[in-house]
């Protein structure tokens, strides 16, 4: 017994449907409020390939940090941080633990949490 489907209309309705999550989360140390929305198909795409080493493995610290920057945005997309900001918290001059709970809450947000991050790391 089969069950019958409407692909198309299935299709249609995945491609219509605003699908972006968005959410905020408050950062202690920074005493504000952040904006954080779920990972684009591109955004993740980019959050994965540039967290890899020189050896190709996925560094998972960095993967969380640009999560963070990436998808520290709001409904518009606008960003709070760009790229460059990435050298900044890889530096020695910014506490870890804000970004990290921003990065934490953008791959949350993106059904990226600690399994998925595990899954995620073997791609």
């Amino acid at each position: 017994m089969s069950t019958k489907f409407d692909v198309k209309a299935l299709r249609d309705k995945a491609l219509q449907t605003d699908d972006i999550k968005n959410g905020s989360v408050y950062v202690e140390e920074w005493d504000a409020d952040f904006p954080v929305r779920s990972l684009t198909g591109k955004g993740l795409k980019d959050v994965l390939t540039k967290s890899k080493n020189a050896k190709g493995e996925r560094d998972e610290i960095r993967m969380s940090l640009l999560a963070a920057i990436v998808g520290c945005a709001d409904e518009t997309g606008a960003r709070v941080f760009d790229d460059t900001d990435l050298a900044v918290f890889e530096s020695d001059s910014k506490s870890a633990a804000p970004i990290l709970k921003i990065g934490k809450a953008v791959l949350d947000l993106s059904a990226l949490g600690n399994n998925a991050q595990t899954d995620a790391k073997k791609s």
